[in-house]
């Protein structure tokens, strides 16, 4: 494990994070926050500022009215919201853009379930009270980032064993078992490198807890840590064209008793329904209509 340590942070070919990103991750940790220094960052970023835009009149914040600037989406998002909502979009370009042409990663695969997760923690973090749908965001949808630090550091080696695992479950087991560590620590070292919020990393780094711990346990790990692991069991089964390995059904009938059956049904009308508008603004087909069916 130190060895592979040691690796990731000699790794020169690693994503590097765009001036924007790191301007707004500096913001989480600014004293004195208000919404015009926040509109001043995102706006340096014409293509940012749009994504923005698009994102706020999606179906993932269903307004009355179009929202027409930054400073009005700041203002009916929030602060912290914009800046996630602004933060995730840039890191997404990012990631995309320096996808290496000729890797045989199944990307696709790795884009529909951090997106299909991301889109589900939202609505978790909508349902729970007291839970901030920002920070759940923006980890919910980078818990997966160490599949692609692994990818560039072990190279073809690790590639073929995800492209083939037959499960995330599965995925964890050979990852620790192969180099003592999974992907989700992976990922944790990355977002220090990148100096994002402690407890960004924290819950990236806890976010296979589901997978080798009771509910019970998870829980009191608080609702931030338990509802971003649970948007990754959601996003990868209604992704799965096989029926629900056991511990997927214990997670979920953990959920709904969690949660509630209403409020867990509530979550899942409001993902079907925010779809259409996430694959336009990601460019991306996250499920098809069987797979909708099959969850509604």
């Amino acid at each position: 494990m130190s060895d592979l340590i040691e690796r990731i942070a000699a790794c020169d070919t690693l994503p590097v994070l765009p001036a924007v990103a790191i301007q707004i991750i500096e913001l989480h940790n600014d004293d004195d926050l208000y919404a015009a220094k926040v509109a001043s960052v995102i706006s340096q970023d014409p293509t940012l500022a749009a994504k923005l835009l698009q994102v706020t009149n999606s179906s993932f914040f269903p307004f009355r009215r179009e929202v027409t600037n930054i400073t009005q989406a700041i203002a009916i998002l929030g602060v912290n919201l914009a800046m996630s909502v602004a933060l995730s979009s840039s890191l997404i370009k990012m990631l995309r853009d320096a996808e290496p042409s000729e890797c045989n990663l199944d990307h696709d695969r790795y884009w529909r379930k951090s997106i299909l997760g991301a889109l589900v923690a939202s609505e978790l973090g909508h349902a729970i009270p007291g839970l901030g749908r920002g920070d759940i965001y923006v980890a919910s949808l980078l818990q997966d980032i160490g599949v692609l630090v692994l990818s560039e550091v072990l190279g073809e080696e690790y590639i073929s064993m995800y492209n083939s695992a037959r499960n995330h479950y599965d995925l964890v087991l050979l990852e620790q078992r192969n180099w003592g560590m999974d992907h989700a620590e992976a990922g944790a070292l990355m977002l220090k490198h990148w100096n994002m919020p402690d407890q960004i990393i924290e819950v990236v780094q806890k976010s296979h807890c589901l997978l080798s711990a009771s509910q019970e346990t998870v829980v009191q790990e608080g609702d931030l840590v338990y509802a971003s692991s649970l948007s990754g069991v959601v996003a990868e089964q209604w992704l799965a064209n096989m029926p629900e390995e056991e511990y997927v059904s214990e997670i979920l009938l953990g959920a709904l008793s969690h949660l509630g059956e209403d409020n867990y049904a509530d979550v899942v009308a409001r993902v079907i329904d925010a779809i259409p508008s996430a694959e336009a603004v990601f460019n991306i087909s996250l499920l098809s209509s069987d797979q909708i069916n099959k969850i509604a």
